[in-house]
C-alpha cells in the first residue's frame, strides 16, 4: 500500500485533526481515510462513491456480494464517504442488533453493515434477528439514509432470511 495520503491539507484540515475521534467513531482505521478506495473495492462501488448523491436519491443504498476482501472494501467505501464529508459508519450485524434492543441505534447518514450475511456452519440468525434487521433497513430507506451491506451469497441469503428479505435488497439496492 502507497504510504501518501490522498488528503488535501487545505481541504480535509478539520477531518485530519479529529482523525482519532473521526475513526473511532465510523469504527474505521485512519488508513482508510488517507488511501484511495481503487485498491480494494471494484467499478461499481467506486461509481456508487463518485455519484453518492444521484444515487442516493434513486436507491436505498449498496450490497456488495462475493468473497473478494469484504471487510477491506467496506472500509474503503466508508473512508471514501468520510474524505467527502458523509458520516458515515461501519457496524456489525450483532452490534446492530444489540443495540436495537437497547434503543441505541446510530443514525448515520450511510449505514456500512460489513457482514449482513455470511454463511456459517455455526448458529443462524434468529427470526426477530432478522426481522429487526429488516425494520432498520425500511426505516432508513423511508428517511433517505442509504446502507451499504455485504452479502456472501445472495442465493444463501434469500433461504436463510427468506425471499422478502432477498427481494427488497434486489428491488431497492443496487447489487455489485
Amino acid at each position: 500500500m502507497n504510504d501518501q495520503s490522498i488528503l488535501d491539507p487545505v481541504e480535509h484540515h478539520r477531518l485530519m485533526a479529529d482523525m482519532e475521534s473521526v475513526c473511532q467513531t465510523a469504527n474505521v482505521p485512519p488508513q482508510y481515510i488517507h488511501h484511495s478506495m481503487g485498491e480494494w473495492c471494484k467499478e461499481g462501488e467506486i461509481d456508487w462513491v463518485r455519484n453518492f448523491h444521484q444515487y442516493r436519491e434513486k436507491k436505498a443504498g449498496l450490497v456488495l456480494h462475493g468473497r473478494d476482501h469484504p471487510a477491506n472494501r467496506c472500509m474503503s467505501i466508508c473512508g471514501a464517504l468520510l474524505r467527502n464529508f458523509i458520516d458515515a459508519r461501519l457496524v456489525q450485524v450483532n452490534t446492530l442488533t444489540d443495540q436495537s434492543k437497547k434503543d441505541e441505534l446510530p443514525n448515520p447518514t450511510v449505514m456500512i453493515i460489513q457482514n449482513l450475511y455470511i454463511h456459517t456452519t455455526g448458529k443462524a440468525m434468529t427470526s426477530w434477528q432478522i426481522q429487526t434487521i429488516y425494520d432498520i433497513l425500511i426505516s432508513r430507506m423511508t428517511a433517505n439514509r442509504p446502507t451499504v451491506m455485504y452479502v456472501e451469497s445472495m442465493s444463501s441469503l434469500a433461504s436463510a432470511y427468506g425471499p422478502v428479505f432477498h427481494d427488497h435488497l434486489v428491488t431497492n439496492y443496487i447489487v455489485v
